[in-house]
């Protein structure tokens, strides 16, 4: 038996009892409480960090409103990081006695005797999709039983089976963000835009398709068809794969880099055709995406995110691969050599990426963006709105 499975075997037998006891508590009618406040525990867990919201939403209609994060906490590294055996010290520097005692407070408050803890989920992303399915279940299931136990000593009114541990393909969070980001844009309203959202990991591209559906997600009472797709195509990962290409790395990072842009752009195209098939064929009816992530972080650097085109990404990034290393840390004194020495690849990258296997185009509207309206956006709001998720293949 692997060495995983037996912590996880004796931790199962640790917290069995309590978990008999949370059951008890949670057989509660929760149905006799008014669902008019509620909040919810969403975790991002990504590849280097973990994040904790809590969120306060009115459950007024059939979709969530005024969702706003009552509290946040950042917790590095990713949870794939952390040996099982420090998973209970990791896990007490999020969930902390002063979580404990907000919640606590939000609940015997008078003024809120309606409101109602309806979920705690663990959700992690890239990071422990690079994991063996063992220790990966191994992982979640312990996270799972610590929170339930931590539910329990604190007190808190909320059933075991709404507390959740588990990993997120890549097509659900691209679903997730598709949520978030419609959400966050119009409401819903009008022309739906797709994301393409690119992480060190992973990359994503989601939009509405009726005709190639892969994904159904509903919000609300209405069932929105979609394409979502995932590739292992992230950036820090291309860039590991990448790192002897003298093209992609300017003149004297190295005795033999020659900072090249398009002879860069076509060793990273021949390597994606190489390694993987990325079928989305209508990607190109949608006229307009919202760019994430790296893509922002990348037009920001260049000075392009509110003129955005693929074209004005290539000129700039032209420009860029053409200096020399130390031209380059002359003028960008602000920004850590470790990012700058990787933004005449990432361009190159994004650029192939999105015209070459994406197959969008300028004519599309393209917008780099990492918030609406001054909030920041996050695919745990995309929890928050979805009533079913549904992959069909």
């Amino acid at each position: 038996m692997q060495y995983p499975k037996l912590i996880t075997i004796a931790l199962s037998l640790l917290f069995i009892g309590e978990y008999s006891i949370a059951c008890a508590v949670g057989s509660l009618d929760l149905q006799e409480r008014s669902h008019n406040t509620q909040y919810q525990i969403v975790l991002d867990a990504s590849q280097n960090k973990t994040k904790l919201f809590l969120y306060q939403y009115n459950q007024n209609s059939n979709m969530p409103t005024s969702i706003r994060a009552l509290s946040q906490k950042v917790h590095y590294p990713g949870v794939a990081d952390v040996p099982i055996l420090e998973l209970s010290d990791y896990l007490d520097t999020l969930f902390t006695p002063q979580l404990a005692d907000q919640l606590q407070n939000l609940m015997i408050d008078p003024r809120k005797n309606s409101t109602i803890l309806t979920h705690i989920q663990f959700y992690s992303t890239e990071g422990m999709r690079l994991l063996s399915p063992p220790e990966r279940q191994s992982k979640n299931t312990f996270i799972k039983l610590w929170l339930i136990h931590w539910v329990r000593t604190h007190n808190l009114q909320i059933e075991p089976q709404q507390i959740e541990s588990r990993t997120l393909s890549g097509s659900e969070e691209g679903a997730y963000t598709w949520v978030a980001t419609n959400y966050a844009e119009n409401h819903f309203q009008g022309v739906f835009s797709g994301i393409a959202k690119l992480g060190p990991v992973s990359s994503q591209i989601t939009y509405h398709d009726p005709n190639l559906t892969n994904v159904n997600i509903t919000v609300g009472e209405t069932q929105y068809p979609l394409t979502s797709k995932s590739f292992p195509l992230g950036q820090e990962l291309l860039a590991e794969k990448l790192a002897k290409i003298d093209a992609c790395f300017l003149t004297g990072y190295r005795p033999s880099s020659n900072g090249d842009y398009f002879s860069c752009k076509a060793q990273i195209k021949t390597l994606i055709r190489n390694k993987i098939n990325v079928p989305v064929p209508n990607a190109a009816e949608v006229s307009h995406y919202n760019l994430l992530s790296n893509f922002y972080y990348t037009a920001r650097f260049f000075g392009i995110e509110r003129n955005y085109s693929l074209t004005a990404l290539e000129d700039q990034a032209e420009k860029f691969c053409n200096l020399n290393w130390e031209m380059a840390k002359a003028e960008h004194s602000n920004v850590d050599e470790k990012y700058l020495a990787n933004y005449c690849l990432g361009a190159a990258y994004q650029s192939t990426l999105l015209t070459h296997n994406y197959h969008i185009s300028d004519p599309q509207q393209l917008h780099p963006v990492n918030e609406f309206n001054h909030r920041k956006i996050a695919w745990s709001i995309g929890v928050i709105l979805t009533k079913r998720y549904q992959e069909l293949y």
